[in-house]
């Protein structure tokens, strides 16, 4: 199990993305996050051979076994 670091992450770069053909400037996160990490969407989380993207007015935590857990209309 993963430890609780309660920050919020800093994002590696952003991208403009679009979403329902609307381009956001959209923060892109290592997929190293700690337990406890907690954001909103619109984001991209990117890492070996995966990637997650959190549509808008979606919310994402990370659990204590790191896994990525989505959430719609938090």
């Amino acid at each position: 199990m993963l430890d609780h670091d309660g920050t919020r992450p800093d994002p590696v770069e952003h991208r403009a993305i679009s979403f329902a053909g609307d381009f956001r400037e959209t923060p892109v996160y290592d997929r190293n996050l700690p337990a406890g990490t907690e954001f909103a969407g619109p984001a991209v989380v990117a890492g070996g051979e995966s990637t997650t993207v959190v549509p808008p007015d979606w919310h994402v935590t990370v659990d204590d076994h790191g896994t990525i857990r989505m959430e719609a209309g938090a």
